[in-house]
């Protein structure tokens, strides 16, 4: 219900299909924007910090707290003492569907796989909260583009001609670093012949300690140089919400 004119429309449709029919979404719509709130009527009850206003307007389009609800509703002739909940919250909604997710699809939980390094397959070590950085240079690292322009002769060549003042603070330099130890070929004679090694250039399973630096590089410089300052970033500590 929009609690501006009263109107009375479907929901949203949810990215599964389930929901409503978006009536309310069109109703702002075609009214020129004007009156953005509105609320989902079966969560209606005298416990007002658990009921659904959802505001359509483009710089929140999301859900909010309404100071004076109670008011609002008492003008459409809603007594919120005398309802009580009919419906799920969003809130609980999100929380069944989080809870039915299965992640095994797209993890492979219980198959055996083979751990492979190669040129541009190097892992990058977890710093203690760079996980989200190394999931970043690892897709960028993969844009061909991207990795042309930090070949490793290009870095140390310019390097030599003019190197920087405060190597640890050059940021181009830094993602250099990196992108040329990310497309470099690891060393194979410690899996196989010298012969072999010199002709092999699919990937090759790795060492049997996961730890050895041959696969793993630990981009502390890297983090060093981007986080320097930085209240969450310049530790290794993990993130913790207020």
């Amino acid at each position: 219900m929009n609690l501006s004119d009263g109107f009375i429309g479907g929901g949203r449709k949810q990215w599964d299909g389930s929901g409503g029919t978006g009536g309310g979404l069109k109703h702002y719509e075609e009214t020129g924007g004007k009156y953005p709130l509105s609320v989902k009527l079966g969560t209606i009850s005298a416990d007002l910090k658990n009921v659904d206003v959802f505001c359509y307007a483009n710089d929140e389009d999301g859900m909010v707290t309404v100071p004076n609800l109670a008011e609002l509703l008492q003008r459409r002739g809603l007594m919120v003492g005398n309802m009580s909940r009919t419906s799920k919250t969003m809130a609980e909604l999100e929380l069944e569907k989080n809870k039915e997710l299965d992640f095994s699809a797209i993890t492979e939980g219980g198959a055996k796989l083979i751990e492979v390094h190669a040129p541009t397959l190097l892992g990058l070590k977890n710093l203690g909260n760079s996980c989200y950085l190394n999931s970043s240079l690892q897709l960028l690292q993969q844009i061909p583009a991207l990795r042309a322009k930090f070949p490793p002769a290009l870095i140390a060549a310019a390097a030599a001609a003019s190197p920087p003042s405060d190597p640890s603070n050059d940021a181009v330099l830094q993602m250099s670093k990196l992108f040329a130890a990310l497309s470099s070929k690891v060393d194979p004679s410690r899996e196989c012949s010298p012969e072999k090694a010199a002709t092999l250039t699919e990937p090759t399973p790795t060492p049997a300690d996961p730890n050895d630096p041959i696969f793993a590089i630990e981009p502390y410089s890297f983090r060093g140089c981007i986080g320097k300052g930085h209240t969450d970033f310049s530790t290794g500590e993990q993130q913790v919400s207020p």
